[in-house]
């Protein structure tokens, strides 16, 4: 839903600097979490709130695709003949779209204000369907085809980027049962359009390309892998009395996000933190100090920061010194 006052805001914001385009923020929300998180991109915030001419084209992109956060000139839609794919189901239309958008559009501007509320409360799915799962691939085909019609060869480039950068999302949201099969068909694919992708990404880009060419040295294991591995947490999880979550930052967000996009968010029974309790309540979960866990010995503790720190040692031996050895860390996280 979007709150009263969205259109009004980014209508008159719009007329104000003639924009092409105006998009805002917006919150991810779960209702039976009682929680919600800004879209906004901190790396991001100087370009907020101000007009962004073609000049800035490379940093349009770098915003969430988010197509319904925006209005969008008429004249902007007709003269460039914007349309969306035709797709199975729909699906990812919303890619073709907004890259046209952002290819073609002049004068564009990104309110730092969320007006959007996205519901997040639907449980975690994966697509079995063997026909879908090169959908997005062949959204990249239209896109490269609606370039190639314009003559905009500059974004050629920058759309094999994002085809490429998209193949991890598929790989990690399509079935376990067919992800080797999604890997084979993609790895030729993969070292087509790897040669002709923008030449200045940053670092922090460049480890998708590194992953993926890790992924094609051994898909047969690497998938194996990540299968056993999602097999042993839901396992463990599937096993567990109850669960208590030590930790209430940003790791412990996500670990309660994923928990209950699996499932097992009513096993949580608490949150529990080494100082000072500045809330009672954690994404609707009671908040306790860690001098009460002993009480909960019979359940698995997830230690919500990243392993391997200083941090987590202290809240291992913590633990310990409590008597409390059922524990792990939450590197699950990263494999679902």
């Amino acid at each position: 839903y979007i709150l009263p006052n969205m259109y009004e805001i980014l209508y008159k914001k719009a007329k104000e600097n003639d924009l092409d385009l105006i998009k805002s923020n917006f919150y991810f929300f779960w209702d039976i979490l009682n929680f919600k998180k800004s879209s906004k991109k901190e790396y991001l915030s100087q370009y907020y709130n101000k007009v962004l001419t073609e000049e800035f084209r490379e940093i349009y992109f770098k915003f969430e695709i988010s197509n319904w956060a925006g209005i969008y000139k008429n004249d902007l839609i007709k003269s460039n003949n914007i349309r969306h794919n035709e797709t199975p189901g729909a699906s990812y239309q919303d890619t073709g779209f907004w890259f046209q958008v952002m290819a073609m559009c002049k004068r564009a501007m990104w309110l730092e204000d969320s007006f959007y509320m996205y519901r997040q409360d639907n449980p975690m799915s994966s697509v079995k369907n063997k026909g879908k799962m090169l959908v997005l691939n062949n959204e990249y085909d239209f896109i490269e085809k609606k370039l190639k019609d314009k003559k905009q060869y500059n974004q050629i480039k920058l759309c094999n980027y994002y085809r490429i950068r998209s193949y991890i999302d598929t790989f990690y949201r399509i079935h376990d049962s067919i992800k080797l099969e999604f890997v084979k068909l993609i790895k030729n694919e993969f070292s087509k359009y790897k040669t002709n992708i923008v030449e200045d990404i940053n670092k922090s880009e460049m480890e998708c390309i590194n992953w993926l060419e890790y992924l094609f040295s051994e898909p047969e294991r690497i998938c194996n892998e990540l299968i056993q591995k999602r097999k042993k947490y839901i396992k463990k999880f599937d096993e567990a009395n109850s669960i208590v979550v030590y930790g209430a930052g940003k790791r412990a967000e996500r670990v309660i996000i994923k928990l209950y996009d699996l499932g097992f968010y009513n096993k949580i029974c608490n949150v529990f933190v080494s100082g000072d309790i500045i809330s009672n309540q954690f994404m609707n979960k009671e908040v306790k100090n860690v001098k009460d866990i002993e009480t909960y010995k019979n359940s698995l503790v997830l230690v919500a920061v990243k392993e391997d720190t200083k941090n987590y040692n202290e809240i291992v031996e913590t633990l310990k010194s409590h008597n409390i050895y059922n524990f792990m860390d939450t590197g699950f996280v990263n494999v679902f």
